[in-house]
């Protein structure tokens, strides 16, 4: 078996299950044998056609001043989840993982923690290592009830209400947060292009129904008439979905959306699309 390190840290995520969406099956970690639905020809229920679990992840999880986190739940999941905890130096580790891309979450216990989300294509028959580092919010307000353009954080202005939103069962939406992630302390994006920024939004897996509206002021010195792409990452598919794109105006102050909007209060991501991807 050939190892891997995959070059990104990380952070946390909530639980493996979501609203009324297909749910992912928890699982301990063995291989897949379950009885969830079915699209394939074979004897079990899986929606995956049987791939076999020969890749295995292992890493540590940090805060940010480098101190291991204990007792933190990180899970893979996709038609299930296995889950790992962090022991004392911060280490987890799955032993047995299929090739195909799964939704990485951490949950850290406590409050304020930030709940990124990252779709992680693994390699089968290979030994992953994937580093994470925690991340708290930066910027916590009252949630509207009603849309309401708020600046959750430095540079970042959504219009969100509650009303708006579908919360995973048991969620607080009481609160919209954000942080701004510095480029080390990123999840990986597995998108053609340059990350200019990434954010952390919360409360974690808010889908809008209809998408939520947004702009941005021009922190990173791009210039006018520049579009970009909007992204965000989505639990229950294991996938980016895209927001759009923003431009930059005229006057270079500000990034106007296309109108497409935020899907989904996760992972967003700012990016410099690769010319042709």
């Amino acid at each position: 078996m050939s190892r891997r390190a995959l070059t990104f840290v990380l952070l946390t995520l909530a639980a493996c299950g979501d609203k009324d969406e297909p749910t992912p099956t928890e699982d301990s970690g063995d291989v897949e044998g379950d009885a969830d639905a079915d699209t394939d020809s074979d004897s079990d229920t899986d929606t995956e056609v049987d791939i076999p679990a020969d890749a295995t992840m292992t890493g540590k999880v940090v805060d940010e001043s480098g101190k291991a986190i204990e007792g933190a739940r990180v899970s893979m999941c996709k038609t299930l989840c296995r889950t790992s905890f962090t022991d004392a130096g911060g280490l987890y580790s799955f032993p047995a993982l299929e090739g195909f891309t799964h939704s990485f979450e951490i949950v850290i216990s406590g409050g304020g923690w930030a709940t990124p989300l990252a779709p992680i294509t693994l390699v089968g028959a290979q030994e992953n290592v994937l580093d994470a580092v925690g991340v708290k919010f930066s910027a916590s307000q009252a949630m509207p009830a009603t849309p309401k353009e708020v600046e959750v954080v430095e540079g970042l202005f959504i219009t969100v209400g509650l009303d708006q939103l579908k919360l995973p069962f048991g969620a607080d939406g009481s609160m919209v947060s954000g942080v701004r992630v510095a480029a080390s302390d990123q999840v990986p994006v597995e998108l053609p292009g340059e990350v200019i920024q990434m954010w952390y939004l919360g409360p974690f897996d808010g889908h809008a129904e209809a998408h939520l509206p947004f702009r941005m002021d021009n922190l990173w010195g791009l210039s006018a008439g520049e579009t970009l792409e909007v992204w965000a990452a989505d639990y229950t598919l294991a996938a980016w979905v895209s927001a759009g794109t923003v431009t930059v105006s005229g006057d270079e102050l500000t990034l106007e959306s296309d109108g497409e909007g935020i899907p989904v209060l996760s992972t967003l991501v700012l990016l410099r699309a690769t010319s042709g991807g």
